[in-house]
């Protein structure tokens, strides 16, 4: 089986992208593919106009043939190699918003899932170079979500890929982006990021913009959101106290309801919202109570209807 995606899923990916998302603004136009200003931004690739494959099979060919000077190579030049080589080709780093995000909606699609999605939205993409210099992958790969990073985050997946559940999962980032090259995924809000948004609750209007796009012949089944950074820019509540709040309703009332959730408003509708612990957090990892955790996640992502 190839690890690569061949041109009938290239074309699927972006037709579901479409079809989940059939118009989009000015805004959240400039949120998902900002002005070439913005360095390392260039993880998405531009679904709606459909580029071709083999866009994306010269990308990958230039990625693979790339070679570093290292040591004496920085990570700033070396990601801006990058980001050049994918201005060269006119697509990003995945056929739509992320490589998670793609493999999702390839498979909604051959499931046929596309008429209700859940959202999963965590903090931000991995560093466009990362420490040790490692690169990017080919935005052909196939990224599976519950197998990549040692299978960490397949726990938050899991609830939807069950043959009883036919909800599109559609993962993001609440900063849609790959941060600097060489900065460590859990230092604090990087340089592009600050100088990206430049206003109060600009992550978080993306979000809204994101939800909002959505074709409405889709419902939201719900809105979940992974780790602190994600929920401090949503909510001016304590993670853990949201957290063990919505687990104290589960214990008192198994039969779940809306009302066990947090609320998120878009466009005057209110989406049920599952605050959780990152899949790499102490909470959900290491500490007392975290097998608990997850399965009580498992619950409460399951009963999200």
């Amino acid at each position: 089986m190839s690890h690569l995606y061949n041109e009938l899923d290239v074309k699927a990916i972006q037709e579901s992208y479409c079809y989940l998302f059939p118009v989009i603004n000015k805004k959240l136009e400039w949120f998902w593919y900002p002005p070439d200003k913005f360095d390392w931004l260039c993880l998405t690739s531009p679904f709606h106009s459909r580029p071709t494959f083999d866009k994306f099979q010269a990308l990958d060919a230039d990625l693979q043939s790339l070679k570093l000077t290292a040591p004496v190579q920085e990570y700033k030049a070396i990601g801006q190699g990058l980001s050049r080589l994918a201005k060269k080709h006119g697509v990003g780093y995945s056929v739509g918003l992320n490589p998670w995000a793609d493999y999702m909606l390839l498979l909604a699609s051959q499931t046929d899932a596309l008429q209700e999605v859940v959202v999963v939205v965590a903090h931000n993409w991995n560093p466009l170079v990362k420490k040790g210099k490692i690169l990017p992958n080919s935005p052909l790969y196939k990224d599976n979500p519950c197998e990549s990073d040692d299978g960490k985050y397949a726990f938050v997946f899991e609830p939807f890929l069950s043959i009883n559940h036919t909800a599109c999962v559609l993962f993001t980032n609440i900063f849609p982006h790959f941060i600097e090259a060489g900065k460590g995924a859990r230092d604090g809000p990087s340089l592009v990021q600050r100088n990206f948004i430049g206003q109060k609750n600009g992550m978080k209007k993306g979000l809204i913009w994101t939800l909002g796009a959505i074709n409405p012949s889709i419902r939201i089944r719900g809105l979940i959101t992974l780790g602190a950074p994600a929920f401090a820019l949503l909510s001016d509540r304590s993670l853990t106290d949201t957290v063990e709040s919505i687990r104290a309703k589960l214990r008192r009332f198994p039969s779940l309801t809306t009302d066990a959730y947090e609320t998120f408003l878009v466009k005057g509708t209110a989406i049920p919202w599952l605050p959780f612990f990152h899949p790499d957090s102490y909470e959900v990892t290491n500490a007392p109570e975290s097998s608990e955790r997850r399965d009580d996640y498992y619950k409460l992502a399951s009963a999200l209807r």
